[in-house]
């Protein structure tokens, strides 16, 4: 077998637009969750004297209670779909958006 003939990892748009998708989602979950905690550590402990400048929990709430649902079903839709064919694990583009996100993280 040459190295011509190994199997390749799909790499078409529509993964493309799962993954990014996918990614887009968890970023915007993760955000307005810790924007979610921030406000509520916030009206708990409150500045003596100083300004609040909550108002943005409701953003947060919305963008959670929306991006939420579809994060998790589309999660659950490429789990499956990567069930169905093992070589859309070893895609380049998951790799490139899981790569980019660690570097954002740290």
């Amino acid at each position: 077998m040459t190295p011509d003939d190994t199997p390749h990892a799909p790499q078409s748009a529509r993964n493309f637009f799962f993954y990014f998708l996918n990614f887009a989602l968890l970023y915007t979950v993760a955000i307005n969750l810790g924007g979610v905690l921030f406000n509520m550590i916030d009206k708990s402990f409150p500045l003596v004297g100083g300004y609040y400048g909550g108002g943005s929990l409701r953003f947060n709430l919305s963008a959670l209670i929306i991006g939420s649902p579809i994060f998790l079903w589309l999660a659950m839709k490429i789990h499956r779909d990567e069930g169905k064919d093992h070589l859309m694990l070893q895609s380049g583009i998951r790799r490139w958006l899981t790569y980019i996100t660690l570097i954002i993280t740290a």
